[in-house]
């Protein structure tokens, strides 16, 4: 059973990493993961899909320089969607140590695009479209 999550993992990822400006593809991509983690039809594959390489460098790095779609306009409500689904995965951990230090790992990101606003400010350079992007990205993921 894992190999085959495995592969379909491998596949959400590089279709959210390829597929970024397709807004069906991504939508359906995110059905499939939802559907994965919440057990759409059974049991939920959520706590098998920690145990995956490819799940833990997605829970790691799901920002805009590895997944270029949620950078993309039009995208938002999908970013919103990864966060949710990312974060039930996450929290379907049972060893509350392991999920408290995968959580940590999870918010990097997004503790990494706040910081970068306060640097701006600090510099006098917060009222920017970029920045101001990076907030709107920020609070998205953190609805998520």
């Amino acid at each position: 059973h894992k190999a085959v999550l495995g592969m379909v993992i491998a596949k959400i990822v590089h279709n959210l990493r390829t597929w970024g400006d397709d807004q069906e593809v991504v939508k359906r991509t995110l059905v499939l993961l939802a559907t994965l983690v919440q057990g759409g039809m059974g049991t939920p594959a959520g706590p098998m899909l920690l145990q995956l390489d490819a799940t833990q460098e997605l829970l790691r790095s799901h920002s805009a320089a590895s997944l270029p779609f949620v950078s993309v306009p039009g995208n938002e409500r999908y970013r919103t969607t990864l966060h949710l689904t990312l974060c039930q995965t996450l929290l379907m951990s049972s060893d509350d140590a392991e999920a408290s230090g995968a959580f940590q790992s999870f918010l990097a990101p997004i503790l990494e695009a706040l910081r970068s606003l306060r640097d701006a400010d600090a510099r006098g350079e917060l009222c920017t479209e970029a920045n101001r992007r990076t907030l709107i990205g920020a609070c998205r993921d953190l609805r998520g």
